[in-house]
């Protein structure tokens, strides 16, 4: 039987997760990547965000980035967010805003993170109440896939690709810098071809 194993990002380990995945008898590669934090496979990439890190990513347009990268060098991206299930759950929760300062309106949030999903339609988000839940969500996710290759993994080049996946017929997702989502006070300015 091949060994399940997951390839995470070093930075990673700061959270519960990987030990958890370990716990379930999946060999975690410590690596450092560029694009995602978890590879499950030679296809599945994962983005991992706590609240308060998804309202701080949307607010800067750094989650735009990160889904753009994931569509571009994975066939099934997924975005994962980790909430607490002891504390009521919105994106408009004033916990969630206050507790990071950002200047930006619940309307703005939900809105961004909608038009995210719409402009890289082959992103998945996954909602998870816990590292556990996660976990095992990650154990299914792997059944009867490849498994990941760290040393791939770490060469990915995370850079500018918009160029390149135009001219292959990428995904709708790549766009020349000058388009990228751009954060301002209270608003947020999408191109939405």
């Amino acid at each position: 039987q091949v060994q399940q194993r997951v390839v995470a990002d070093m930075r990673e380990f700061r959270s519960a997760l990987p030990f958890m995945l370990y716990l379930r008898g999946l060999t975690i590669d410590p690596v450092t990547i560029p694009v995602g934090d978890y590879i499950l496979s030679r296809d599945i990439c994962v983005e991992r965000k706590a609240i308060p890190d998804l309202v701080a990513s949307l607010a800067s347009g750094r989650l735009y980035q990160q889904a753009q990268n994931m569509c571009h060098h994975y066939a099934n991206p997924s975005l994962l967010i980790e909430f607490d299930p002891a504390k009521s759950f919105a994106l408009q929760n004033s916990y969630s805003i206050a507790q990071r300062e950002v200047d930006v309106g619940a309307r703005d949030l939900l809105g961004k993170l909608s038009l995210i999903v719409l402009h890289f339609p082959k992103l998945r988000l996954i909602w998870s109440p816990s590292q556990r839940f996660s976990a095992d969500l990650f154990t299914r996710l792997k059944q009867g896939r490849y498994q990941p290759d760290p040393i791939a993994a770490a060469q990915i080049d995370a850079g500018n690709f918009a160029d390149e996946a135009t001219e292959a017929g990428g995904e709708g997702g790549a766009e020349p810098p000058a388009r990228r989502p751009a954060a301002r006070s209270n608003s947020v300015a999408f191109d939405v071809l």
